[in-house]
């Protein structure tokens, strides 16, 4: 398991988080806090792309930005900030030293209701899609009508392709796996013409893959799933900090203003460095452009 496979957060106590190593570097450890001031931020899974470690064991991607941003936002430095593993949601419903977690976590009002944690604003847009190869030159769902497409039937991607299809009466040839990693890897292997999951699931695909700058990512888009930290429900403090540092993120790009270097850079510049032009993953921004420029980002209101 890769990311949240099959898990739903409506079920927040019993929820468990895809378990993430122990390890002891400069920006990694428990939930004990080297410094007072420091941020602590929990891993609920390490996703390429989001949150994950690198060669030299420093936590990178566009979360990981994100918790470093806050860091600088509630006055410390890029540096002030430590991440932690977070084995599952009761873990942090107890430890009051965490401060917020990350890691692909989708939000919603129903699941945020359903114990003593909250989700912060929403900082991407998730959600199913279809990979292709660019040399299929297919652009769309109807070219692949009838064509296998590799799906896993861990969590409802399968049963989303499929009604999907019927809406358009394409007939669809699934070739489902157990997990996403079963399908990705048949897909590479040239079993299908086309693979779907969620944009978090593809990132991983890629991160493994010596052929991801053969593949495309389809502009259709099955489902939409937004992702946001978890705080606790109590730390108004911080929760005001965490909206004030996405609102300018935001709106530094919405100025065209690359001076926000504090945090790492404007929205965009963290979004393309870590997941798009600039990263290994290419994505394109999607919904995850600004909303004037046709998708869902916006700046979360002054509190």
């Amino acid at each position: 398991m890769r990311r949240r496979r099959g898990i739903s957060w409506a079920l927040v106590v019993a929820l468990q988080f895809v378990p993430v190593p122990n390890c002891a570097t400069p920006n990694c450890g428990n939930s004990a806090r080297a410094d007072p001031a420091d941020l602590v931020c929990g891993v609920a899974a390490e996703i390429p792309g989001f949150v994950a470690r690198d060669a030299t064991g420093r936590y990178e991607g566009f979360e990981a930005e994100f918790c470093r941003a806050v860091a600088v936002a509630r006055g410390g430095s890029r540096d002030a900030v430590r991440f932690v593993p977070v084995p599952n949601v009761a873990a942090f419903e107890k430890d009051t030293a965490v401060d917020l977690v990350v890691g692909g976590l989708t939000a919603s009002t129903t699941r945020a209701m359903a114990g003593p944690v909250v989700f912060g604003p929403v900082y991407f847009h998730d959600g199913q899609h279809v990979v292709v190869r660019t040399r299929d030159d297919i652009s769309g769902l109807e070219a692949l009508a009838g064509r296998p497409i590799c799906v896993t039937t861990a969590t409802r991607a399968a049963t989303t392709l499929q009604d999907r299809f019927a809406e358009h009466g394409l007939p669809l040839e699934a070739r489902v796996f157990d997990d996403d990693l079963q399908a990705w890897q048949a897909f590479e292997r040239g079993e299908c013409a086309a693979y779907s999951a969620d944009l978090v699931e593809i990132v991983q695909g890629y991160a493994t893959s010596s052929q991801a700058s053969d593949y495309t990512l389809l502009r259709e888009r099955l489902t939409l799933e937004p992702l946001a930290p978890v705080l606790h429900v109590g730390d108004a403090d911080l929760l005001r900090v965490v909206r004030r540092t996405l609102r300018e993120m935001v709106e530094a790009e919405l100025r065209g203003d690359q001076s926000v270097a504090r945090f790492g850079g404007n929205y965009g510049e963290i979004y393309e460095r870590t997941l798009g032009a600039r990263s290994p993953y290419k994505l394109p921004r999607a919904e995850n452009r600004m909303a004037r420029d046709g998708g869902l980002i916006t700046a979360p209101a002054a509190d």
